[in-house]
């Protein structure tokens, strides 16, 4: 997981995907001051997060801020539709065990989940409370048919339903979801590469229902169609 850091109140989330680029969402970046990427955070505003366990604390390496070198925004991106941007960091980063990049789609089998697989959605994002997790949180949610998501979605206010197509994934679950300040995190699941338990990123959270945890599922951006756009950045100067 990365955090993305503004000079305004404004958290999105977004993963690193290489030692030197991290995968977001367009509209966490377009327009937006974005100032660093924060790597290795779980609990927010905490340089080292700690747990008790066993009887003693336990912590994790200390957080690392990177600055930005460049942003990449899709070129055709506008509300709703190619949402999805890279942030070239300004070093490389060195992987540790609590800084690491998320695996992705690269082949047809692995872009295309299962219904009854469990989706995982992650990010500091508003809560049932109402209010955004200092801590990293997780929900399992499920794939959605883009039919029953229209259904879900049609007519409400702000939606553009044209962009509902093969590019986004549609996922939610009444037990979970994502919500706002979750925008630019992964939509994930787990399988097996070479025998290698990894996770794999299939959507970034672009946007959903303003009042989350009702059942209404959420739009992701489909990892899965964007790999040529991602290695023709990945090798760009």
């Amino acid at each position: 997981m990365a955090l993305l850091k503004y000079n305004e109140s404004m958290t999105c989330g977004g993963t690193l995907i290489t030692n030197r680029f991290v995968l977001t969402a367009a509209h966490c970046v377009k327009d937006q001051k974005l100032t660093s990427v924060v790597l290795g955070e779980h609990i927010r505003n905490s340089v080292k997060d700690c747990n008790r366990h066993k009887n003693r604390i336990v912590c994790s390496d200390p957080i690392e801020e990177f600055n930005i070198e460049r942003v990449f925004v899709h070129e055709n991106s506008k509300r709703q539709q190619h949402d999805i941007a890279l942030i070239k960091l300004a070093r490389a980063v060195v992987i540790k065990s609590h800084i690491k990049p998320i695996c992705l789609p690269l082949t047809n089998e692995l872009q295309e989940p299962e219904s009854t697989k469990s989706l995982y959605v992650t990010g500091w994002g508003v809560t049932e409370r109402g209010r955004e997790s200092a801590e990293l949180r997780e929900s399992y949610i499920y794939k959605v048919p883009r039919s029953d998501c229209i259904a879900a979605l049609n007519n409400t206010r702000g939606f553009d339903m044209t962009a509902i197509d093969s590019n986004i994934i549609c996922a939610g679950d009444t037990r979970g979801d994502s919500c706002k300040g979750d925008s630019g995190g992964p939509l994930s699941y787990v399988t097996y590469i070479q025998g290698r338990q990894r996770f794999v990123q299939c959507g970034i959270v672009s946007y959903g229902y303003d009042s989350c945890y009702r059942g209404t599922p959420s739009v992701y951006t489909n990892v899965g169609k964007y790999i040529q756009w991602i290695a023709e950045k990945l090798v760009a100067t």
